[in-house]
């Protein structure tokens, strides 16, 4: 009996040894001073001996975790200064996606309609981490909603969500990707009060908003952004299906007063959409689906324009002419041809500082495309490469939908105009 007691004793005094030195470890007790490290080591090393001693499974394995926590205690991150532990967060918090904080309740079945990001890892190291990540306001300044046809986000979500936004603090610029998330649908109707919170929270910190990129802003209230906003890049996914709401309604309602927006991206355009104020200032402009008479009108509105992404160009009838036009500033171009790609758009254009150019392949219709200078979306952009005079020193090429004829692509390449150190790549799945 004596005997028994004496290792239920025993077994208390090692686990509470173990209990002490677990929570050293999550609070990040440090010894800084030399008499207390030499004392760890101490303590390290009578540990170490009690454990190659032990013969009992219950208390060797007390022994073996209060030796881990013990050893912890010694480690050099322990000691690392805020802001190198502020690096060293934010690049482990970076998301393939761009966005640290993620709800996609989209597709509940894979992700459960729960918040994700590599964010909330940093929190469940230790309490000193967590608190030191709760705290680092760039960590949750960047947060993506992606809402699904049907309410799947449990009320408790969103209102971690609207902590996580709240964490971001009252100066850190705002990234956000907000999907379908302000989409007038009957399912948006379903969403909690939460959720709306959610928004109104958003809405608030509008002057903080530097990256936004939105399934729909059709349905933003009218007076949502009485400030001047801060915002410097903005996406809409926005279709040509809705003519009766014109792009240029939808921006001024939502964002009349945008003076640092300088990238647009947007998945349709037209020529006659009137919003030359947000042109006149961007350097970045990309489309998915430009209709208008002429890359010379669409450029002559964008004078500081840098760069300038094309995926499919319809020729419409304007009432814009086609003026001669040279655009000194445009140095990087992205175009997708493909046998719908309007012809007869790069008359008249001239681009004396393009350094970079990239072209990919869409779906050709006809085996003879290449064939023919008529009707050739690449040869009529070879001709304005070469009016233009300027040096390419990075040409990509990317075959998606169809093979392009060697004969066509070594043409190309051979006629453009290229710096002495020019890199070309050539990428192709069939190859």
């Amino acid at each position: 009996m004596r005997h028994l007691d004496s290792f239920a004793a025993s077994s208390s005094a090692y686990q509470e040894t173990y209990t002490e030195y677990l929570a050293k470890s999550r609070f990040n007790v440090y010894p800084y001073s030399a008499v207390e490290k030499l004392q760890l080591h101490h303590l390290i090393e009578l540990t170490r001996d009690n454990l190659h001693s032990c013969s009992d499974p219950h208390v060797g394995d007390l022994l073996s975790k209060t030796l881990e926590c013990q050893e912890s205690l010694l480690s050099p991150v322990r000691k690392l200064p805020p802001d190198m532990l502020n690096e060293i967060f934010s690049i482990a918090a970076i998301e393939p996606s761009g966005f640290k904080v993620q709800l996609d309740a989209w597709r509940p079945i894979y992700t459960g309609g729960k918040l994700r990001g590599t964010v909330f890892a940093l929190t469940w190291v230790c309490s000193w981490w967590r608190d030191h990540a709760v705290l680092q306001s760039d960590l949750w300044s960047s947060l993506s909603i992606r809402t699904g046809p049907s309410n799947q986000v449990r009320e408790e979500v969103w209102a971690f969500l609207k902590e996580c936004i709240l964490r971001s603090g009252d100066l850190a610029p705002l990234d956000l990707n907000l999907g379908s998330f302000v989409l007038d649908s009957p399912s948006f109707q379903l969403f909690c009060s939460d959720a709306w919170d959610v928004l109104d929270v958003l809405v608030d910190r509008a002057h903080r908003w530097r990256l936004l990129g939105s399934g729909s802003l059709v349905n933003m209230p009218s007076n949502s952004f009485p400030c001047s906003l801060s915002l410097s890049s903005l996406t809409i996914c926005n279709t040509s299906h809705y003519p009766e709401i014109p792009l240029n309604i939808v921006l001024e309602k939502s964002f009349p007063c945008c003076p640092r927006l300088h990238t647009l991206g947007l998945n349709y355009l037209e020529a006659t959409c009137d919003i030359d104020q947000i042109l006149g200032n961007l350097t970045v402009l990309k489309i998915e689906y430009y209709s208008g008479r002429s890359f010379a009108h669409l450029l002559g509105r964008c004078p500081l324009l840098r760069t300038l992404a094309i995926h499919k160009f319809r020729q419409s009838e304007d009432p814009f002419s086609k003026p001669l036009y040279s655009h000194s500033n445009l140095s990087i171009l992205d175009i997708r041809i493909s046998s719908s790609f309007a012809t007869g758009v790069w008359d008249n254009v001239r681009l004396p500082n393009l350094t970079e150019l990239e072209i990919s392949f869409g779906v050709i219709a006809s085996a003879t495309y290449f064939d023919n200078e008529v009707g050739n979306a690449l040869y009529e952009l070879q001709k304005m490469l070469i009016r233009s005079r300027c040096s390419l020193k990075t040409v990509r090429i990317y075959e998606e939908g169809y093979i392009i004829p060697p004969s066509a692509s070594n043409g190309f390449i051979n006629s453009i105009p290229l710096s002495s150190d020019a890199k070309l790549s050539h990428i192709s799945p069939w190859k």
